[in-house]
């Protein structure tokens, strides 16, 4: 998307590209600041933010969230996963560019850690670990008690694995069932026991999300 000095009607904010890398074959990183060089709104664990993209030379708004929610008034961090039956927004985010400028939204939080304490149970599926390692990350700082469930079909497939291993360490485990659902998270043994005091906080594919 080219640069422009008038954001669409319903943008917030215009973004530019710094830094993309590959975390995995499928998954992009990407890391946005603001085009006019100023600081970011804040974001909570699980916010999002929309982003203008263009699909067969239409514009429309596709929902990514933030890693480093929290942590983002200089930058943004998105993970996005090359998604081969979409509709072609994950395809428009990994031809982005460094210097490529975007229109997007202020984050919105619709997805985030409930205020008391609590026991928080985190259950990501594939690229469902990004609204989730957001809250992991804020958990982790507060010296919180959660437990970090994540689906990965293998090891290869895994974004953010090194910074799982080693910020969540004992806290995390790790589901690689090469496509054989038998094999992955056990849902009936992770969210066992419920309590007042025990929330569950769910990001991954519809079938996980169903099951």
């Amino acid at each position: 998307m080219k640069p422009t000095n008038v954001l669409p009607a319903g943008a917030e904010l215009e973004l530019e590209v710094v830094d993309r890398r590959a975390l995995t074959a499928d998954v992009l990183g990407l890391r946005l600041q603001r085009a006019d060089g100023g600081p970011l709104p804040a974001a909570t664990p699980g916010a999002h933010l929309k982003i203008e993209v263009l699909v067969d030379g239409r514009v429309s708004q596709r929902c990514y969230s933030i890693v480093n929610a929290g942590d983002s008034a200089q930058a943004y961090e998105l993970g996005v996963k090359l998604e081969a039956g979409g509709k072609g927004g994950s395809r428009f985010m990994h031809g982005l560019a460094v210097g490529a400028r975007v229109a997007a939204s202020a984050p919105r939080d619709e997805f985030g850690l409930v205020g008391a304490t609590h026991e928080a149970v985190l259950i990501a599926g594939g690229i469902g670990i990004t609204p989730i390692l957001s809250m992991a990350r804020a958990l982790q700082a507060r010296g919180a008690s959660y437990g970090l469930h994540y689906g990965p079909r293998s090891a290869e497939a895994m974004a953010y694995r090194p910074e799982i291993e080693t910020l969540c360490a004992s806290s995390a485990r790790l589901y690689f069932d090469g496509g054989v659902p038998e094999r992955g998270m056990q849902l009936r043994q992770v969210l066992a026991e419920p309590s007042p005091s025990r929330h569950a906080y769910i990001c991954g594919p519809k079938p996980l999300v169903d099951a």
